[in-house]
């Protein structure tokens, strides 16, 4: 019987047989494809409306490999979608028929992607930010009178159980400073040292480190280690020095990172600070989290300012935050609404010479009103006053003043009054009413005490009602919306400054977005 030889058919890919099995069809202009309601349109128009071309200066030190406007466009426009990797951008440059029409049909890669967003976008971001926002007012005539501020905390990118703490790290600097004198005392007395210094620090410790190390070669003395080894006791003071030395080193680098207003770091993120959050995945033991405090303000539903802070608490951050919004957009809005958490004397003190009324809750603002609390008759906010300086007690005892003092802690000096009934020692109902020993002493501040009269008079009309309402919705709803759709429950990046863009660059994607809805439902 006949055999036949047969061999599989081979296909030629090479680019000069390639065969496309369709019909080429015109136009080739891509964008006639993209619906007319897609929001790349909106983008398209906002970007074409604004002048970004000021802060994406070309290079001098060559030709730049793509146009860094159309770069921007690219990144601007998937934040506004919700936000990509570098890697999902490139992709969708080769394969999302928008992306390839804002990249005129280029495909840059990841790696060019994160090199223009830090050497460009990192520094120039606050601007771009303000440049967009201002082109958004004007077109829906956003009412800036209005501000809402909220704020929250977002998970920085930092690995678990990396905490480092301040007054730890302090301890024990004073504990080895400490231990340090008593090793200098023994040199002095036994081995005789001139050891001569007006303050101890880390350079007096190195010089006497080297002044053991040169007795040691004096008297010919080998340094050893190992098991077996048996050291003599100059060197195991050495020893013991030189472990101090770099215990002080890293002691005196963790308080420097620290800074003065912070007392925690983590060590994979050196600028996030640590936090107690909402989600706890370390099993219920409500650990801190290295994180960062984000601070928004919005009105009409668009994000006007926002911030990345490393203070734990919001009251601080206020103020700072009214400046820069000034220096954005020169002007201070004229009702600013805020929860709880930024009710202080400070910032009451703050609005008022700023001429505003004062929408922002104080802590007990909601406490106050419930039913249990005004049954508690033995707090102090429950006590009739009679007058300025004079209260009465549950037992119709009127207070007198004690003594008073200043407050200088805060930004602005405060005067604080303490006053006493005298009369707590014959009191029936003393031990339901105070634990102290003696008298019990209340602080009064008649300023405070205005400015939180003023918050309950302006909050429980309708204009106050209506302002609490939208601060619920407009600046937790943006939060809600960043979380959510732009993944801003944990940072991608790491540092003060980084994070800062992300979050920027995440904002001007959500005010574009909301741009586009406004527009559509219109």
């Amino acid at each position: 019987m006949e055999q036949y030889n047969v061999s599989p058919r081979v296909y030629d890919h090479s680019p000069q047989n390639h065969h496309i099995p369709f019909q080429i069809k015109l136009p080739l202009q891509i964008g006639i494809l993209i619906h007319q309601d897609d929001p790349v349109w909106t983008f398209n128009e906002v970007m074409e409306g604004v002048n970004l071309a000021q802060f994406l200066k070309v290079s001098k030190l060559g030709r730049e490999p793509y146009n860094p406007f159309m770069m921007l466009k690219v990144i601007l426009f998937s934040e506004m979608l919700g936000g990509m990797s570098y890697r999902e951008l490139e992709n969708a440059c080769k394969n999302d028929i928008r992306f390839m029409f804002l990249a005129q049909e280029q495909t840059p890669s990841h790696n060019t992607f994160k090199n223009f967003v830090n050497d460009r976008l990192l520094l120039n971001i606050h601007e771009i930010f303000l440049t967009i926002n201002e082109y958004l007012i004007k077109t829906n005539h956003i009412n800036m009178d209005e501000l809402y501020i909220d704020g929250t905390k977002v998970e920085a990118n930092a690995n678990k159980y990396t905490f480092v703490w301040k007054k730890v790290a302090s301890r024990t600097r004073d504990r080895r400073l400490s231990d340090t004198l008593t090793i200098f005392d023994t040199l002095i007395k036994d081995y005789r040292f001139n050891i001569i210094y007006d303050e101890l620090s880390i350079e007096v410790i190195d010089h006497v480190v080297s002044q053991i190390i040169h007795r040691l070669i004096e008297d010919d003395i080998e340094l050893v280690y190992g098991q077996g080894k048996r050291k003599t006791p100059l060197q195991r003071l050495l020893d013991k020095l030189v472990n101090y030395l770099y215990q002080l080193y890293s002691c005196i680098e963790k308080i420097t990172i620290c800074g003065e207003d912070r007392n925690s770091y983590s060590k994979t993120d050196h600028d996030a600070t640590m936090m107690h959050m909402k989600e706890d995945y370390y099993g219920g033991t409500n650990l801190f989290k290295a994180g960062y405090n984000v601070q928004l303000g919005v009105s009409d539903e668009f994000i006007m300012h926002a911030s990345v802070i490393q203070d734990r608490n919001d009251q601080k951050s206020l103020i700072p935050f009214l400046k820069q919004y000034q220096e954005m957009y020169h002007l201070t809005p004229e009702k600013i609404v805020a929860d709880s958490g930024y009710g202080s004397y400070d910032n009451y003190m703050y609005l008022t010479l700023q001429h505003r009324k004062l929408y922002i809750k104080f802590h007990q603002y909601s406490r106050e009103k419930s039913a249990k609390y005004k049954r508690q008759i033995y707090k102090r906010n429950n006590w009739k006053r009679v007058k300025d300086n004079q209260y009465l007690c549950p037992q119709n005892h009127h207070t007198q003043l004690i003594n008073e003092y200043e407050n200088t802690k805060g930004l602005y000096t405060r005067i604080n009054f303490t006053l006493s009934t005298l009369k707590c020692d014959k009191c029936p109902v003393k031990k339901m009413c105070t634990d102290s020993k003696g008298h019990r002493n209340i602080t009064y501040n008649p300023i405070l005490e205005e400015f939180q009269d003023e918050v309950r008079k302006n909050l429980s009309g309708e204009e106050g009602k209506r302002l609490k309402d939208n601060r619920s919705y407009q600046s937790e709803g943006a939060f809600a919306q960043l979380k959510s759709k732009h993944g801003k429950e944990r940072f991608r990046r790491r540092g003060l400054k980084s994070v800062t863009l992300e979050m920027l660059l995440s904002c001007i994607g959500y005010n574009l977005m909301k741009h586009h809805n406004k527009k559509t439902v219109h």
